[in-house]
């Protein structure tokens, strides 16, 4: 038989230092508790183990004078807890019995295959003045595991020394992984526990915070022990073999490994080195002290009443479905896919059998539908568009500018409009009569939250030089006829209509070319700009005090009235005319409004007319949508690898963002899944696809 014992050597040290401190203190204690174990020896030749927890976590001593009796203890021995835990049928009880017995049959072993320990079991080791625990053995028979790896944390919180036993040719990964993750869990959960239950108990021991020394006991029969004739070896491989599984244990004030091997089957373990090692710790007290059994006792009270109640039931499974499910997660919520591997290959798309997700601003995973198809059992995601399907290009969009943008149902047809109304308007997500909203998981390379992609402005940019081609195409003057429909359309009616005017009221010039017409807000007749430049009041219209532009026959009749009424009779005579003139018109106040807000938005149309006399390779690069490469980034063709000079122009395909020369962008298809409703220019390779798609 070979055995070898290796140590931490930072802890060694911290043992001999603090031994010196505590040595005086050490000897005290040990000749009163020698005493008292004297005094035991007296009432008893024969130790006995009793169940302490059963294994649903209930308590079988009442309190802790009944936790003394079973012990055989007196009141004034302070003492030390050492555990045992393991797998099932690697002898953690045979151990105990040997180690600190002299192998009378304390705690019951049998060559049964159930288990014999069932629970935490309890006795006292009188000459190491010691409170022994047996434990259930991991990977048993038992049906909820999940409880029973937390009664081995409450047995681990209140232990001085755990003994880990393991009967194997070689320290599985299981062992590692079961320490690491022991020490985290003692680090999170019960250091702070322990001084709070100190606190709470008003306990007058000691109770460490600090975890307790892990002896690792391995008998082999047939393969070298840990760090086979180099001492220094062993630790190195269990640190290693720690950082394998991702956590180094550093809640535990040391950890030892102690190696026994066998010559063959029926030859046992040298207890002896185990025993040395244990007793060294026991001794030590320059960590943890020892304490009362009523402080151990509480201690565990406190523990299994803080840390109780169900926990939900889970099985480990041999085969997980990760070994054969999709590895895609949802960008949005992180949820798994539910479907096979590779399923993409089958043409199958991803799916979760839970549809519920939330909404990330980034990925824009808000889908409309419409409600009426849903009700009919279609569910068709309607998308904002520019253009109605059924209107012509240009006057789409100037529709867009004006009524902003659509949904368009296949079925239903236009479905909203985002400016139906001059106020008021709703949200699609808040108009629940026509629309369902639906918040989508976002697969990886999925076209869900892509209805945007940042090129709202690059539309737009597109879509004003598309409005000036498609009208020039007919031979129209594109401000015009806009500047016309927009005023007649929101022109209050006692306006002369644009379309009826041709010259100046006043002066007879001609208005049918490119002179602006301007309406005098009082009379409502149409002038050119000279003969409108007056401002003043016109409340009895509904312009309220504010100067506005009026016409030279009603400014000189205003002043005249200012000259010969007084400003009581002024004030009168204002409300007559506008009591009048709202009882003729009742849409008066409406369409006055709207006359208002239009102005507005011309000022806004004059703003950004303004605005694009900046350079435009400053504009394009403010609207580039953001799956574009930027200009700067782009030293070649990504098609034909040509190099671009200063004078060639860079186009990007709308499709895939990559930039290229004007003979490889000559395509022009709609992009319906990057926003491009009409046809815009694409790369070859993209149109083939697109193409493909269509037909």
């Amino acid at each position: 038989m070979s055995s070898c014992i290796i140590q931490d050597t930072d802890s060694q040290r911290k043992d001999e230092l603090g031994s010196d401190q505590h040595h005086d203190e050490g000897c005290a204690n040990t000749k009163q508790d020698c005493t008292s174990l004297s005094q035991i020896d007296l009432l008893s030749d024969t130790t006995k183990s009793f169940l302490l927890l059963d294994n649903s976590e209930e308590l079988q001593v009442s309190d802790e004078k009944d936790f003394m009796d079973n012990l055989n203890c007196y009141i004034s021995c302070n003492v030390k807890v050492v555990s045992i835990i393991g797998n099932t049928g690697d002898g953690k009880s045979y151990t105990l019995n040997h180690t600190f017995f002299d192998g009378q049959q304390v705690f019951t072993t049998s060559a049964e295959q159930d288990s014999c320990t069932i629970g935490v079991w309890a006795a006292l080791c009188r000459p190491l003045r010691t409170i022994i625990l047996d434990t259930e053995g991991m990977l048993g028979s038992k049906s909820d595991e999940n409880q029973h790896m937390r009664l081995l944390m409450k047995v681990l919180a209140i232990s001085d020394v755990i003994i880990y036993r393991t009967r194997s040719q070689r320290l599985h990964r299981d062992m590692y992984k079961f320490i690491s993750h022991a020490s985290r869990s003692y680090l999170r959960y019960f250091a702070s526990e322990l001084q709070q239950i100190t606190k709470r108990c008003h306990l007058k021991g000691s109770v460490s915070t600090l975890g307790p020394a892990v002896v690792i006991f391995h008998d082999t029969r047939n393969t070298n022990l840990l760090g086979h004739g180099n001492t220094n070896g062993a630790n190195e491989k269990l640190r290693e073999a720690f950082l394998e599984v991702g956590c180094l244990p550093q809640a535990f004030n040391n950890i030892e490994y102690v190696g026994s091997r066998c010559a063959g089957n029926e030859d046992n373990p040298d207890f002896s080195l185990l025993f040395n090692v244990i007793q060294s710790h026991v001794e030590n007290n320059s960590i943890r002290s020892p304490r009362s059994c009523q402080v151990i006792y509480k201690t565990l009270k406190a523990l299994n009443e803080k840390f109780g109640g169900q926990i939900e039931y889970t099985v480990p499974d041999t085969f997980p479905d990760a070994y054969f499910t999709c590895n895609s997660v949802c960008l949005a919520c992180g949820i798994h896919c539910e479907k096979t591997m590779n399923h993409i290959k089958d043409d199958i798309p991803h799916a979760a059998s839970n549809k519920h997700c939330k909404f990330q601003h980034q990925f824009m995973n808000k889908v409309y539908l419409c409600l009426a198809c849903h009700e009919r059992g279609e569910d068709l995601i309607v998308e904002p568009k520019l253009v109605e399907s059924a209107e012509s290009k240009w006057l789409g969009y100037v529709q867009y500018l004006w009524s902003g943008y659509v949904l368009e149902c296949p079925n239903c047809g236009i479905i909203y409009r985002s400016r139906q109304y001059w106020y008021g308007n709703k949200a699609p997500a808040e108009d629940a009569k026509i629309i369902r909203t639906e918040i989508r998981h976002v697969w990886p390379g999925s076209e869900i939250g892509k209805t945007d992609y940042g090129n709202t402005a690059r539309r737009l940019l597109d879509s004003l030089s598309n409005i000036a081609e498609s009208v020039r195409e007919v031979s129209a003057k594109p401000t015009k006829i806009v500047s016309n429909w927009v005023a007649d359309s929101i022109a209050p009616s006692y306006w002369v209509s644009n379309a009826e005017i041709s010259h100046c009221k006043a002066c007879k010039c001609d208005l049918s070319s490119d002179n602006k017409i301007h309406h005098c807000r009082s009379c409502g007749e149409g002038f050119c700009d000279d003969c409108s430049s007056n401002v003043m009041p016109v409340p009895w219209r509904g312009w309220g005090q504010v100067p506005v532009r009026v016409c030279v026959s009603c400014y000189t009749a205003y002043k005249d009235s200012n000259h010969s009424a007084s400003p009581q009779e002024l004030e009168i005579q204002s409300a007559i005319n506008c009591d009048k003139i709202i009882s003729n018109k009742d849409d008066d106040k409406t369409r006055l409004t709207a006359r208002k807000v239009g102005e507005g938005v011309v000022s806004v149309i004059e703003a950004i007319t303004n605005a694009m006399e900046y350079p435009r390779g400053y504009v394009v690069d403010v609207v580039r949508p953001e799956y574009w490469v930027p200009d700067q980034d782009i030293r070649r063709c990504n098609q034909c690898q040509i190099i671009f000079t200063s004078n060639m122009t860079k186009h990007h395909c709308r499709k895939c963002g990559h930039g290229f020369c004007d003979i490889c962008t000559k395509n022009k298809l709609p992009v319906p899944s990057r926003g491009w409703e009409y046809p815009v220019r694409v790369c070859d390779k993209c149109a083939q696809i697109l193409q493909s798609e269509i037909d």
